[in-house]
């Protein structure tokens, strides 16, 4: 059930009319870039990310849903990319100090208290 569900988040984060080409130029990452995807659902951007910072860079793919983090995780490794961590988010995700260059969330001010 949650492969189809991120499955379908992608879908959505890939559709032209979100304009997620327009989103990730605007983040302005570079190689060796590290950055968190917090809410990272399907891991459409996630992995879009890990592309982008290279095998220098990181991308920290955090989510509440463990199955979306496992799917993450398949699709990083069938694509090679070995530069994603995923981290179910508890309680409070612990990010090593001073590691990150961008927090990019979407979509999830509604899981916010």
């Amino acid at each position: 059930m949650s492969n189809f569900k991120a499955k379908m988040f992608n879908q959505k984060a890939a559709a032209p009319k979100n304009k997620p080409d327009q989103i990730i130029e605007a983040i302005e990452l570079k190689p060796g870039s590290s950055i968190a995807d917090i809410g990272a659902g399907g891991g459409y951007f996630a992995l879009r990310f890990a592309e982008i910072v290279g095998h220098e860079g990181k991308v920290y793919a955090l989510d509440t849903n463990q199955e979306f983090l496992q799917f993450i995780q398949h699709n990083a490794t069938e694509k090679g990319l070995k530069n994603i961590v995923t981290i179910l988010i508890e309680e409070k995700p612990r990010l090593p100090e001073g590691s990150l260059d961008v927090i990019f969330m979407r979509n999830i001010t509604h899981h916010l208290s």
